[in-house]
């Protein structure tokens, strides 16, 4: 029976997993709150404004969150 190889990065050695690195949170500014709030306000949902901001959902939901903003259902 033959070993079974496990995909490797040529340069290192290691397995492609191993290389990468988890990325680090983008940062919410001043802009992107005012948006948020105006488009809450006007009633939007949560995926509508997490496209327009290019954010995902669950972000868009915890800086509702925390800003004390009820979002649509």
């Amino acid at each position: 029976m033959a070993p079974v190889n496990f995909p490797m990065s040529p340069a290192s050695g290691l397995r492609q997993h191993d290389n990468m690195k988890a990325s680090k949170p983008k940062e919410w500014n001043d802009l992107e709150r005012r948006k948020l709030s105006v488009m809450s306000r006007r009633r939007y949902g949560a995926a509508e404004i997490a496209a327009a901001l290019r954010r995902h959902v669950g972000s868009v939901k915890r800086m509702a969150r925390e800003m004390g903003l009820l979002l649509k259902k």
